[in-house]
C-alpha cells in the first residue's frame, strides 16, 4: 500500500488529474449504464405486458418478469464493459493531445527526433497522430450533432400500435401513435413532433384523444384532449367524429388490419374559409423524428 502512495506521489499532476477523471468517469458511467439498462428493460417488459392483457390463460405477470430478466440478462459484464473501454482511448487521445500541444509551444525539432526514431517507431509515432486528428474529426462532428439535436428536440416513441380488449369483440380499443399527413399541407401548419393517445369505449360511445407535440411556431411543447363521437362500432372497424363549425375530424380505427386513419373535410357552411381537407395514418413515430432529424442543416 506504501509502495502505491509513493509512486502516486512521484507522479505529474496532470497523470494524478488524470486518474481522479477517470474513476470520476467510471462511477457515473457505470452509474449512467445501469439506469439506461433498467430504463430500457421496463420498457420492453411493460410493450410485453400490453400485448399480453387480454389473452386468456396467460399470466401476464410472469411474461413481463421473463422479459424484464431477458433484457437485463449479463448486466454486470455490460456496464463494465460500457464503463472502463472508453477509458483508455480517453489516456490515448489526452497523451497525444498533450504531447501535440508540447511541439506546437516548443517546436517539432526540440521534441521529436525524427532521424534518430527507428522505423517501427516512425510507424507508431504516425498512427499515434493519426488516431488524434480522427478522434478531434469525431469530436467536431459529434458537436454539430448536439447543435442538430437542439433542432428536433425529443425522441418519439417508436411505438405505433392497436391494444384490444378482450382481444375477441373488444368493448374498449388503445391506439398509440404519431400522425402523419398522407401530403404536405397548404393552409395549414402542421406539427410533426407529435404523439397521440386514442382510447375508444364502447359503452361511453366515444373516443377520447390525447396529443403532445412540439409547435413549429414558437418551438414549445403543448398538450390538448379532444372527445369524438362515435358513429360504427363493429367487429371490423370503429368510425367516430368530432363535428365543428368548419370541418369535421373523423376517425376510423381499422380492427383487423390494426390501423388508425383520421380525415379533415370541410362542413361546407358559407360563413367560413375553404378548409383543405387533409388525410392523416397514425405511424411509428421514431420514423417521424428520424425523418426530421436527417432534414435539419449542420447549422
Amino acid at each position: 500500500m506504501n509502495s502505491i502512495l509513493n509512486w502516486f506521489k512521484k507522479l505529474h499532476w496532470l497523470y494524478k488529474l488524470g486518474i481522479a477523471l477517470s474513476l470520476a468517469y467510471f462511477v457515473f458511467a457505470s452509474i449512467h449504464s445501469y439506469k439506461d439498462i433498467v430504463h430500457s428493460a421496463d420498457e420492453f417488459a411493460d410493450v410485453s405486458l400490453r400485448t399480453c392483457i387480454g389473452n386468456k390463460g396467460a399470466d401476464c405477470a410472469l411474461e413481463r418478469a421473463k422479459n424484464y430478466a431477458l433484457f437485463t440478462e449479463n448486466m454486470p459484464s455490460r456496464i463494465l464493459a460500457e464503463s472502463l473501454l472508453p477509458i483508455p482511448f480517453y489516456w490515448l487521445f489526452a497523451t497525444i493531445g498533450i504531447y501535440f500541444f508540447k511541439i506546437l509551444r516548443t517546436g517539432y525539432k526540440a521534441e521529436i527526433h525524427w532521424l534518430e526514431l527507428s522505423r517501427a517507431k516512425k510507424l507508431y509515432a504516425g498512427l499515434c497522430f493519426l488516431v488524434f486528428f480522427l478522434s478531434l474529426l469525431i469530436l467536431v462532428l459529434w458537436i454539430f450533432g448536439l447543435k442538430k439535436e437542439l433542432k428536433t428536440p425529443v425522441h418519439i416513441s417508436s411505438l405505433a400500435t392497436v391494444f384490444k380488449y378482450p382481444q375477441t369483440n373488444p368493448s374498449s380499443v388503445t391506439v398509440k401513435g404519431t400522425w402523419l399527413p398522407d401530403h404536405t399541407p397548404r393552409q395549414m401548419s402542421w406539427d410533426v413532433i407529435q404523439t397521440s393517445e386514442i382510447y375508444c369505449s364502447k359503452e361511453l360511445n366515444a373516443c377520447h384523444e390525447a396529443i403532445a407535440y412540439v409547435s413549429n411556431n414558437t418551438n414549445s411543447m403543448e398538450s390538448e384532449l379532444k372527445e369524438f363521437r362515435i358513429l360504427k362500432w363493429t367487429d371490423t372497424s370503429i368510425v367516430s367524429i368530432r363535428e365543428g363549425l368548419c370541418f369535421n375530424h373523423i376517425l376510423t380505427i381499422d380492427l383487423v388490419t390494426e390501423k388508425a386513419n383520421s380525415i379533415i373535410k370541410s362542413t361546407g357552411d358559407t360563413k367560413c374559409d375553404p378548409v383543405e381537407e387533409m388525410s392523416f395514418s397514425m405511424v411509428n413515430g421514431w420514423d417521424v423524428y428520424w425523418k426530421e432529424y436527417n432534414s435539419k442543416g449542420l447549422w
